[in-house]
């Protein structure tokens, strides 16, 4: 498989030739890139996961499961039994973000799944992924993806059209 630049010459090399072979071609030479992505992506998550301390693994596994509800920093420290200043700092340190950006980013992932995959209302789906109102849902997603959550679901679905 090409790598870096020369990939992307292969592929406006290819799509200039307007043939069949050469669709399946760039198709195949996508899916390459999108599979050696996500399993990088898996790796670096295997190895964070490895490198954490069992404080920060808890507090991960007891954020993915109660993402839904209510939970704040004295919620998580209790849970692993040390203390929210601790825990702030090692979490931070070990992953790269705070438990609250952790857990909007596990609630934000929920939400664009329920996008793509339920006709349910932007309310509703801020409900479901744990958010206070259906106002700080759409601040907190327009933070950080770029977009209001109906723009993106509108966006979604327009890709899948073309």
């Amino acid at each position: 498989m090409p790598d870096g630049a020369s990939f992307f010459e292969e592929i406006d090399r290819l799509m200039l030739l307007h043939e069949k072979i050469a669709e399946i071609r760039c198709s195949t030479l996508l899916f390459q890139m999108c599979s050696d992505y996500l399993i990088s992506i898996h790796q670096n998550e295997q190895s964070i996961s490895e490198q954490s301390s069992p404080y920060v693994r808890d507090a991960i596994s007891y954020i993915e499961e109660y993402f839904t509800s209510s939970i704040t920093l004295d919620d998580l420290s209790q849970h692993v039994n040390i203390s929210k200043y601790y825990l702030s700092h090692i979490f931070k340190q070990q992953t790269g973000s705070s438990p609250h950006e952790y857990l909007q980013n596990v609630r934000i992932t929920n939400a664009k799944s329920l996008l793509h995959s339920s006709n349910d209302s932007v309310a509703t789906i801020a409900e479901k992924c744990g958010f206070n109102s259906c106002t700080v849902f759409i601040q907190a997603f327009r933070k950080k993806e770029g977009i209001t959550p109906l723009e993106y679901r509108r966006y979604y679905y327009k890709q899948l059209e073309e």
